[in-house]
């Protein structure tokens, strides 16, 4: 399986991108829903969990890992898309802490699946670890006036993941 990631620290557009993307019209964090999304090369099916990173659903990759394998019993769907925090969140009253994006690229490794990664930065410079298979995307830079509109990021991100 192909597992699309958007990653970034809170406020970085992950949701919007997202929402651009799958143009799904409800994503609620507690099962996978599949869609056909046209690309430039076609269509692909690509199963989607939701707009918010899996941390500020308070789900733990292999809780993720098991829920897919729960949905999918027969057969994984070919390619999917999630938001991930790069870093770890703390959590709350309603939400566990999850760690960093990190832990959750070296679960999905671990269990065989193909991650491309778009990192939302303030710089579009920044570098990630190489099994990351990242690249790093401009999207709100430390000054306002500078800002890029999600749409743009969004077409970057497209094009990075080759849709």
């Amino acid at each position: 399986m192909k597992v699309y990631l958007v990653i970034g620290d809170a406020d970085m557009g992950k949701s919007s991108v997202l929402r651009h993307l799958v143009a799904f019209s409800n994503g609620n964090g507690k099962s996978i829903r599949t869609k056909t999304l046209a690309t430039i090369h076609g269509t692909i099916e690509i199963g989607f969990y939701g707009y918010q990173a899996l941390q500020e659903h308070g789900t733990l990759p292999q809780e993720f890992i098991d829920l897919v394998n729960d949905q999918f019993k027969k057969e994984l769907p070919d390619n999917l898309i999630l938001a991930l925090r790069l870093n770890a969140t703390k959590g709350n009253k309603t939400v566990q802490a999850c760690p960093d994006a990190e832990e959750y690229i070296k679960a999905f490794i671990a269990e065989g699946w193909k991650i491309l990664s778009a990192v939302l930065d303030g710089s579009g410079k920044a570098t990630y670890p190489k099994h990351w298979n990242a690249k790093s995307v401009l999207s709100r830079p430390p000054k306002p006036q500078d800002s890029v509109p999600t749409n743009k990021v969004a077409d970057d991100v497209r094009k990075y993941f080759g849709w």
